[in-house]
């Protein structure tokens, strides 16, 4: 569903939905909110603001969804994002297989370019 073509209550019926299901399943709330697609406007933006979320999406994508179980190639996904890196860089990987087995040679190479990685539960969400 794409969050930004939706009305105001649709939008904040979709955050809260989601809110409940992960803190029922998970124990805690959300501090982070990606919206599907990366879509998201105004609307979607005050709500996750007002719910205490920082609002995020990505500045590389590693293009693993486009491929499928029999197209799947981990160096591409590796290659894929070396050529967007830049300082900064939030990364969109997705759950599969194939991005699975890109991860271990892809930190390795970050780390070797003198990247870091940034635990999330130490980004401030609560905005001044």
């Amino acid at each position: 569903m794409d969050l930004k073509k939706e009305s105001k209550e649709k939008v904040a019926q979709q955050i809260d939905d989601v809110q409940r299901i992960v803190k029922e399943a998970a124990g805690v709330t959300p501090q982070f909110f990606r919206p599907p697609f990366g879509s998201g406007g105004d609307e979607v933006r005050a709500k996750v603001k007002e719910d205490s979320m920082l609002f995020m999406t990505w500045s590389n994508g590693s293009l693993d969804w486009e491929m499928s179980a029999k197209n799947n190639d981990p160096d591409k996904i590796i290659g894929n994002v070396l050529k967007q890196l830049r300082p900064g860089s939030n990364i969109l990987m997705h759950e599969l297989p194939w991005t699975a087995q890109a991860l271990d040679k892809l930190l390795t190479e970050l780390e070797a370019k003198q990247y870091g990685f940034v635990d999330p539960a130490s980004i401030d969400t609560v905005s001044e």
